[in-house]
């Protein structure tokens, strides 16, 4: 099955959209936040589809990743450097935090 992650993930050293376990924690007990610093991705076992990654690593700066990539899977990640760290999933783990109603 196809899962929704929420996570961060680590590239050019640095960690992005870095939460700790103690905010998932709060969110997970109704702590409401006006922004929720995190990213999500789909997973299959441990395979990776990325459908935004690119885009966001674009709007940071545009020389950072190859322009001609659209997404970023698991053997793309690899080879450019990318590791992400799940923190949460399921169908329902945005609702879960209370980013979705």
């Amino acid at each position: 099955d196809v899962r929704l992650v929420i996570g961060w993930f680590h590239f050019q050293g640095q960690a992005r959209f870095f939460f700790s376990d103690q905010t998932l924690k709060s969110w997970l007990n109704g702590e409401k936040k006006e922004r929720y610093n995190i990213h999500c991705w789909l997973a299959k076992g441990d395979q990776i589809i990325d459908l935004t990654l690119v885009d966001t690593i674009k709007e940071i700066d545009p020389s950072m990743i190859n322009g001609d990539l659209t997404y970023i899977d698991s053997e793309i990640a690899n080879e450019i450097g990318i590791k992400y760290k799940e923190k949460m999933s399921g169908d329902d783990v945005l609702f879960e935090i209370g980013l979705a109603r």
